[in-house]
């Protein structure tokens, strides 16, 4: 206890002593008439504001910036623009962040200075990333990467930041492919530079990901992965908004407290402000009125002094959806009056109007009908608006390229006819004393069957272009049409999806009954054929009072909608079989299956059913039984590879009846068993378009088994995917490890 006292005691004394030095320093700077050697100072500067010292720090690059050994010097002037950018950037200043970015830009453009300009490129990224610019943002990473990756050693800090701000900005841009590429690219040159604090970044970047994909689970993996390397304000911060997202209220109040420590330590008034927002959520949920409305107020506060109105937009709606809820509509009306002209600034045709309906509701039980029935008319208008953008935009393209090309061709009918006219003109001039007369009939005819023919073309062209633009629109309505049914459908396998995903074995599950296990799961649609379940059956007398762990690894008749509907039904008799009717052998739940799904769907001929594997696990005595359907596990013992037998015959209806066979193998520790359906094994791919093959992948799973597992895992993916190349998947792929 004293020596924390003591370390205490001298962090706080040290800090003072700093500040005081530093203070001490700047002073001394700014009595100086003259700058000697400007390129100290700046360096200096640059050491203050990575102490946090920015208001020192500008002090001294304001004093350097009138040298006139610096306005001469291109590269010193860049970076000193460049400190002040970044000055500015931390004390969230962005518009004069960015002028001081942009002027160090045209400065290097004409210096050679590697260095100076990837820092430049990455800052500026970050700061239109601050303000949500994120096409400008992307720009000026791209700029900066081929910089970084031509020397990635030396630019190693650069470019995992590149990497990984690439990542967020796609998945701003809903990217979500490309977004996991760069951050396992960040994570790559991470762990080859042994770089903790960076692969704790990218972990809670990935965390991110995971929770913009509803994921919250895989995401809460990731950020408790991110927040046990380096514990932080964000860290904690993003925990706390998982919590919120998965429920879990208690949990999520006790994590975004502890970043708001740290945030209210740091003067964080961006990080205050989004937290104060989040512990505002969970007491509205609640139904903690008061409480939320403390706190929407508090992020209110200070996302007005970095200048964050979206915040203060999203607080404003929250707070006028309290007052409604508690029948204050006089105070209600007057925040949501305020906060509509601001949601009207903003580019958010939903958010406006949303903002409109509150007004609606508010005017409506203050007795104002007229005013709440305008109020709902723009509830409309901006409701329509926002579904009919995309449409009018298109239109509104269509109708530019019509009227352009209706003016060139107005245009050059005109010239034609002046053309003409200039030569009859000239023609008549010369030929003027001997056939005027007859040159001016023969004039006359011929410009009348000219006009007539050209008003007559004319008239043809203005009819094929009605024409064209009515197939125009025509086409459009139906392709609005066509992805209206699209997305449609999407959402609804989408939904499948979650549905399917809740049926298959829990991580959490897994983890509690094999503690080193890994799973590579990519289906080849949304939802897939291809299942992993398990279950848990407590000792009775039916297992003899043994505890028993089931896992089924199985690949179902068809992938996509068919096969995912295939395998809700296995999964729901193998339940049915373990868990109520009290089948314990593997290889009678599986006679049971086939049986039920020879009387369910086989009716007609159909061969519908399954391939797999079902063990029976015996933690205790480390006995493994299983069945096997044209599936056979693959057991690693003492560096050696053993393919297990299986039945050559599906879980369904198909050539052979006879029963299935139990097979028993007693484990050891440090066995390795693998499972697999047959998706990696069929891909086509490589450089000759074959398929990877069994053979091959039990040789790869060989050479890679005394790795660490999730490394297998990793391994496993990457490989598929350089496989596979710009092939298309062929089915989908499940293959899990597991060490015992």
């Amino acid at each position: 206890m004293k020596q924390l006292l003591y370390s205490i005691f001298f962090s706080v004394v040290l800090c003072s002593f700093i500040r005081a030095q530093s203070s001490d320093f700047t002073n001394t700077i700014l009595k100086q008439t003259s700058i000697a050697h400007p390129e100290r100072y700046i360096q200096s500067a640059d050491s203050l504001n990575s102490a946090n010292e920015n208001e020192e720090a500008l002090l001294i690059l304001n004093k350097v910036l009138s040298s006139s050994k610096v306005a001469s010097n291109k590269n010193l002037l860049a970076k000193l623009n460049i400190v002040m950018a970044n000055c500015y950037d931390d004390i969230q200043q962005y518009r004069k962040a960015i002028v001081h970015y942009l002027i160090a830009e045209d400065l290097l453009k004409s210096a050679s200075d590697p260095k100076l300009m990837i820092r430049s490129d990455v800052g500026i990224s970050g700061v239109y990333s601050s303000i949500d610019k994120n096409d400008s943002s992307l720009l000026f990473l791209k700029k900066a990467l081929p910089i970084a990756e031509k020397e990635p050693k030396k630019y190693f800090n650069y470019l995992k930041t590149i990497y990984n701000n690439l990542g967020l900005v796609y998945i701003d841009k809903y990217n979500h492919a490309e977004a996991l590429n760069y951050f396992y690219k960040a994570i790559a040159v991470s762990e080859k530079e042994n770089d903790r604090d960076g692969l704790s970044s990218t972990y809670n970047n990935l965390g991110n990901l995971y929770s913009e994909l509803l994921d919250f689970h895989k995401s809460l993996g990731y950020y408790r992965k991110s927040h046990q390397i380096r514990p932080s304000a964000t860290t904690y911060g993003n925990l706390g908004m998982i919590f919120e997202d998965l429920g879990m209220h208690d949990s999520a109040l006790i994590y975004t407290r502890k970043s708001i420590a740290i945030d209210t330590k740091n003067n964080d008034k961006g990080g205050l402000a989004a937290s104060y927002t989040v512990v505002g959520n969970l007491f509205k949920k609640t139904k903690e009125s008061d409480s939320a409305l403390h706190y929407y107020q508090l992020s209110s506060v200070m996302a007005a002094e970095v200048e964050d109105v979206e915040v203060i937009r999203n607080n404003n709606y929250n707070i006028v959806e309290l007052l409604i809820n508690a029948g204050k509509y006089k105070e209600a009306k007057d925040i949501a009056l305020k906060n509509i002209i601001s949601i009207k600034q903003g580019d958010n045709l939903g958010f406006i109007a949303d903002g409109y309906s509150q007004l609606k509701t508010i005017f409506h039980q203050l007795g104002d009908f007229k005013t709440a029935y305008d109020y709902q008319e723009q509830n409309y208008i901006y409701s329509d608006s926002a579904e009919q953008e995309s449409k009018a935009v298109e239109l509104r393209k269509i109708e530019l390229t019509a009227e352009y090309k209706k003016k060139s061709s107005n245009d050059s009918l005109i010239h034609v006819q002046e053309t003409t006219f200039n030569n009859l003109q000239h023609a008549q001039e010369i030929n003027k004393q001997r056939v005027v007369l007859f040159s001016f009939i023969v004039i006359l005819l011929l410009v009348a069957i000219f006009s007539v023919l050209v008003y007559k073309r004319y008239k043809v062209s203005i009819q094929q272009k009605e024409i064209i633009n009515l197939q125009k629109n025509e086409m459009f309505q139906q392709k609005l049409l066509v992805e209206e049914k699209q997305k449609e459908i999407v959402d609804s396998i989408n939904y499948a999806k979650r549905i399917q995903y809740t049926l298959l074995a829990h991580q959490d599950f897994l983890n509690t009954h094999l503690p080193q296990h890994f799973i590579f799961y990519n289906p080849k649609d949304i939802v897939s054929g291809d299942f992993y379940w398990a279950t848990f059956a407590k000792g009775s007398a039916a297992n003899n009072y043994r505890d028993l762990f089931y896992l089924a690894i199985c690949d179902s008749t068809g992938h996509g909608v068919p096969g995912a509907f295939m395998s809700l039904m296995n999964i729901g008799f193998l339940s049915e079989a373990i868990n109520e009717k009290n089948i314990t052998a593997p290889n009678d739940v599986f006679n049971y299956v086939r049986q039920r799904l020879i009387d369910n769907l086989n009716q007609d001929g159909q061969k519908d059913g399954f391939d797999g594997v079902l063990l029976c696990y015996d933690p205790t005595t480390m006995q493994l039984s299983y069945a096997a359907a044209n599936n056979k596990p693959v057991l690693i013992r003492n560096n050696a590879l053993q393919i297990l037998t299986d039945d050559r015959m599906p879980v369904g209806k198909g050539e052979r009846e006879q029963g299935f066979n139990l097979h028993t193998v007693q484990l050891q520790a440090g066995d390795y068993l693998y499972l697999y359906t047959d998706g990696f094994a069929d891909q086509f791919g490589g450089p000759k378009g074959k398929k990877f093959k069994y053979k091959s992948l039990n040789q790869f799973i060989f050479d890679h088994h005394t790795l660490d597992l999730a490394h297998q895992q990793q391994l496993l993916q990457n490989t598929f995917q350089q496989w596979k190349g710009d092939l298309d998947q062929v089915d989908d792929v499940c293959v899990m490890g597991i060490k015992f």
